[in-house]
């Protein structure tokens, strides 16, 4: 579903993400065979990153976003007749995945955004003056979710009628390999996550459909 992301709005929200946190920003967009609930949301989500369309879709967002971080490796092209097979190894995500998640309300997942923004560690300096931040935001949350209620500025009183339906996780940032940037050790071909404070993934989901927002940034 890369083609109901690729609005202005969500672009522009991506680009800001990137340009604050020295990010390369991705978001994910699936449906799914089932509706994904509170009780099978870690179930679903696993195999999604077990799945070759998680990483199809990667690559495609890769491309898409013009970051080409998974493109600087020779990909050997897979065997048509592997692609829904549930024995196809995965590409990026290590075998033994064990995810781990925290719920999230819709006030978190909002604060999550504007953290992004505003406050996560930005090298460049390059934080979002608060109305901008509202403004990028509120115009993302309209296109992504097809949304059309204003986002209230943190400063006034949080009315909940734009996610209607929504439900919100924190997805543990270490489901991807890490380039080591805060370690000694060697950096693999395929890595995305840095292993400091600005790595996030942010789960999003509301009957079968779920959308996945990864961040990651190093100084």
């Amino acid at each position: 579903m890369l083609a109901d992301l690729n609005r202005p709005a969500v672009n522009a929200f991506l680009t800001a993400v990137d340009e604050v946190m020295n990010s390369n920003t991705f978001l994910l967009k699936v449906r799914t065979q089932t509706p994904v609930t509170r009780e099978n949301r870690q179930e679903v989500l696993s195999a999604f990153f077990r799945a070759r369309l998680f990483h199809e879709m990667m690559l495609d967002a890769d491309q898409e976003r013009d970051w080409w971080i998974f493109h600087e490796v020779p990909w050997q092209t897979p065997d048509p007749s592997l692609a829904n097979s549930t024995d196809a190894d995965p590409w990026l995500v290590p075998a033994n995945l064990r995810l781990a998640m925290e719920p999230m309300n819709e006030a978190g997942f909002l604060a999550r955004l504007r953290w992004m923004l505003c406050e996560a560690y930005s090298p460049h300096r390059g934080h979002l003056e608060e109305e901008r931040a509202v403004e990028t935001i509120g115009a993302f949350l309209r296109e992504a979710f097809g949304t059309g209620s204003r986002l209230p500025s943190s400063r006034g009183t949080a009315e909940q009628p734009f996610l209607h339906g929504w439900s919100f996780a924190a997805v543990k940032p270490d489901f991807l390999p890490s380039t080591e940037y805060y370690t000694a050790k060697p950096c693999p071909d395929l890595a995305y996550f840095d292993g400091g404070e600005s790595d996030s993934a942010t789960l999003a989901y509301r009957d079968d459909v779920f959308f996945l927002l990864l961040t990651n940034g190093s100084p």
